[in-house]
């Protein structure tokens, strides 16, 4: 049974998420994916409710990333030769990316509130952390 939902989800996964990445992204995702279903044991109703919400938040907070490097990574490199009235924008839209993070964050869990128990959301959130923490050990090996 947990085969066959893991088959389906992963699917699923593929279907809604149809941004071009390179492969080495997608395998990541897809092994993301896998541990979440994995960890989180969702039945097929919530998993089909869960992904949907799950991948339109994740893609809300790679375009979220994406803005926080167009402000913050290109002008890294030569902040010591900021003027202050570059740096009063650049705290400004620091501040914005932030409340954008905590809007989304707290959104993101009153959706996953009305699809999945309290328990599962915390397990979520944990699977989460554990996959970042796996995912820069092997990079640190390699």
């Amino acid at each position: 049974m947990n085969k066959i939902l893991l088959l389906i989800t992963l699917m699923l996964f593929s279907l809604t998420y149809t941004k071009a990445q390179g492969p080495g992204r997608e395998k990541i995702k897809a092994l993301k994916v896998a541990m979440i279903t994995e960890k989180l044991n969702l039945t097929p109703d919530e998993a089909e409710k869960f992904w949907p919400v799950y991948n339109k938040h994740d893609e809300a907070m790679d375009d979220l990333r994406h803005k926080e490097r167009k402000y913050f990574g290109k002008r890294s490199e030569d902040v010591t030769n900021i003027s202050e009235a570059d740096a009063t924008k650049l705290l400004a839209e620091f501040d914005m990316v932030n409340e954008q993070r905590y809007k989304l964050g707290s959104n993101f869990v009153k959706e996953l509130k009305k699809i999945l128990p309290n328990k599962k959301i915390v397990l979520l959130f944990k699977a989460e952390e554990e996959f970042k923490r796996k995912l820069l050990q092997r990079m640190r090996q390699r």
